[in-house]
């Protein structure tokens, strides 16, 4: 994959993320009592990780801290099977996973060329 296309993989997957934290910042707790607002938050997590999962295997392969696996997970269990989200799976991914994750994807955009 041309190195251009997965940079912009890596900014949409950041872009998603930051969405979901952002989010879930503005309602604090409260996020989970709306449903409307947890299928959009939990959406955001979905499609951060389905930009991460474009990310080809030589890439990962690069950036083992990743949690490469996990993310395909969560992302196959909010489109697939989302009548099982845990809300405070969601929001754990949202407050501890996703910020180490827009780390990561700065780290990755440095060395990508």
């Amino acid at each position: 994959m041309d190195p251009d296309r997965i940079r912009w993989h890596l900014a949409r997957a950041k872009q998603n993320a930051q969405a979901a934290i952002d989010g879930r910042a503005r309602l604090g707790k409260a996020w989970a009592d709306d449903p409307v607002t947890m299928a959009g938050i939990t959406k955001l997590v979905e499609v951060a990780a389905e930009y991460m999962g474009k990310i080809p295997l030589e890439v990962q392969a690069k950036h083992p801290k990743v949690l490469w696996k996990v993310m395909a997970d969560m992302r196959n269990l909010s489109s697939h099977e989302y009548h099982r989200i845990d809300p405070e799976i969601v929001e754990n991914t949202v407050i501890v996973d996703l910020p180490e994750l827009i780390t990561q994807i700065d780290q990755m955009l440095t060395v990508i060329h």
